[in-house]
């Protein structure tokens, strides 16, 4: 029998992102990757990010199909605003200096 795992491990605060069963980001190169996954939740939410994410370029990485983005607010908050339809989905962000994305981007 062959077993094949990769892993890893990074701390996020659960109580921040309350419907999200992960949420963290590390540094890459010249730019921020945020990771976000939800299992066992279906519906919107919205997500406060920190302040160092603020005024930042947002770019989908990649995401599940059942993930909708329908908004990036980086003056105000910085948030990301989402819905999970399957109950399970993860997206993948890229913030990086330079615009705010529109809707035509997404």
């Amino acid at each position: 029998t062959e077993f094949a795992c990769e892993a890893y491990r990074q701390y996020f605060d659960p109580s921040a992102f309350p419907h999200a069963s992960a949420v963290y980001w590390h540094r890459d190169g010249d730019c921020d990757l945020i990771t976000i996954d939800y299992l066992g939740y279906r519906g919107a939410d919205t997500l406060m990010l920190p302040a160092a994410f603020k005024g930042k370029h947002f770019e989908i990485v990649e995401k599940s199909r059942s993930v909708t983005v329908h908004s990036f607010d980086t003056n105000g908050g910085p948030k990301v605003s989402l819905s999970v339809s399957d109950g399970s989905g993860y997206l993948v962000l890229k913030a990086s200096d330079g615009r705010s994305p529109s809707t035509e981007d997404r």
